[in-house]
């Protein structure tokens, strides 16, 4: 299978518009994300249709106008109103399914010296 060129655009967050609709409750994770971009930097662009319109990223996009960000990478897809619902959908709940490795996680944090 082939692997897509990737259309990735820097936009003004002004020009990019919430979906209206957003299913998630993305308040808990707004703030976590702030201290990783702080600590890390902004490493994950948005996705966004043909009319700017947040496909994924909303909490992303929250937390880098929170920072006071005022341009993002976006990732630009063609997709149809039906198909971009479908794939916000999809990206949230594939998260659900993941589980962690609680033996490699605890040799990963004391590696750290952490108990993030």
């Amino acid at each position: 299978m082939k692997v897509p060129n990737l259309n990735i655009e820097t936009h003004k967050l002004t020009k990019v518009k919430p979906y209206w609709r957003n299913a998630r409750d993305n308040d808990g994770t707004v703030s976590a994300l702030k201290k990783s971009i702080e600590e890390f930097g902004f490493n994950q662009p948005l996705v966004v249709d043909s009319k700017m319109v947040l496909i994924t990223g909303h909490a992303r996009y929250r937390a880098l106008k929170e920072l006071g960000y005022k341009e993002a990478p976006c990732i630009i897809v063609d997709l149809d109103d039906e198909k971009a619902k479908a794939y916000r959908i999809a990206d949230n709940k594939i998260h659900e399914l993941t589980k962690w490795n609680e033996g490699d996680l605890i040799l990963e944090l004391r590696e750290l010296g952490s108990g993030l």
